[in-house]
């Protein structure tokens, strides 16, 4: 018959104790790095999706915006305030930002110029933007 361990010792009870919680501790540890989401990237670091990116830059929008206010103060028989010609060119432009097809910015500027304008300015729109923003034009899929 084998012979009985002995019980050990309180000391060592006590040794043996804290270090399988150190062990335990190290192993939940690792466990919470292995677990833990990576840090996000800096704002300043990450680049927004090729859809999300801005088209025209603020001034270059202002600067467009112009264009078409002067164009639209060329036309006869359209409202020639102001206030109402500086609306319909931020229109036009937010068009152009939100990437609609230059079908669908005559579609949309028909209900405020009417059919007789309309064409005209649209086409007169995408030319100039495909001329003067060309990098704007191929993000808005403007060929």
């Amino acid at each position: 018959q084998p012979a009985a361990v002995p019980p050990a010792a309180p000391e060592h009870e006590g040794n043996r104790q804290r270090q399988r919680r150190k062990r335990e501790k190290a192993a939940a540890e690792q466990q919470q790095v292995a677990v833990e989401p990576a840090p996000a990237p800096a704002m300043d670091q990450a680049a927004p999706p090729a859809d999300k990116m801005p088209i025209l830059s603020e001034e270059e929008q202002q600067k467009l915006q112009r264009d078409v206010c002067k164009k639209l103060g060329k036309l006869e028989g359209l409202p020639s305030e102001q206030s109402t010609c500086e609306m319909l060119s931020e229109f036009t432009v937010c068009m152009l930002v939100a990437r609609k097809a230059p079908k669908e910015v005559e579609a949309e500027l028909e209900s405020f110029l009417g059919e007789e304008h309309a064409g005209p300015v649209a086409a007169w729109f995408t030319k100039h933007v495909r001329h003067h923003y060309k990098a704007a034009a191929k993000m808005a899929g403007w060929k």
